[in-house]
């Protein structure tokens, strides 16, 4: 676990306070909704993020083929003849692994 720079902790004092109060006292239960806070585990439903671009509502693909090639052409030729040209249109952000045996990209929630 990373250490903390125990000057800055005197910062959070009164809100650590105030979250143990709302807790009832309890300081497991402050640090869980803490936790939960920070990773946007408060919102009602957690949405999909891009792995690539952390871009909400967009969910990351990979596509491994088993030999090399020179350029994600071949990859856009590949899901152009597989996939809807609508979902096609919507890739964003097309790139090669560096192995160049595969690319990945992303695609709107609501067209995966």
């Amino acid at each position: 676990m990373t250490t903390v720079n125990e000057k800055v902790l005197p910062l959070f004092n009164d809100a650590a306070d105030e979250l143990i109060a709302l807790s009832n006292g309890d300081g497991k239960n402050a640090l869980m909704k803490a936790l939960a806070f920070m990773s946007g585990c408060h919102k009602e439903a957690m949405m999909s993020r891009s792995l690539l671009s952390g871009q909400e509502k967009c969910i990351t693909f990979q596509v491994d083929l088993q030999t090399t090639f020179n350029g994600v052409g071949l990859i856009w030729n590949i899901l152009r003849r597989w996939i809807p040209e609508e979902t096609a249109g919507s890739i964003m952000g097309m790139r090669a692994l560096a192995s160049m045996n595969g690319g990945v990209f992303d695609v709107p929630d609501d067209k995966a």
